[in-house]
C-alpha cells in the first residue's frame, strides 16, 4: 500500500522516536508527513526536516 499511496503520513507519538522497534513498516525515506505530540526533541525535528519530512505537532 505504501509504494502505491500518493502520500504516506506516519501518526506516532514522540516516545517512539531514537528507539529500536521489533519491526518496521516503512524507511523514513517512504514518509512525507509526520503527526506527533509537542514532547519530541528539537534534535529528532531538525533530522526529519533534514529529509525534507513535513512535520506537524499537536
Amino acid at each position: 500500500m505504501i509504494g502505491m499511496a500518493d502520500q504516506v503520513i506516519l501518526l506516532a507519538d514522540a516516545s517512539k522516536f531514537g528507539v529500536q522497534a521489533f519491526t518496521r513498516v516503512a524507511d523514513l525515506n517512504q514518509i512525507h508527513s509526520i503527526i506527533t505530540d509537542n514532547r519530541i526533541s528539537s534534535d529528532t525535528l531538525s533530522q526529519l526536516k533534514e529529509r525534507s519530512i513535513s512535520i506537524r505537532t499537536v
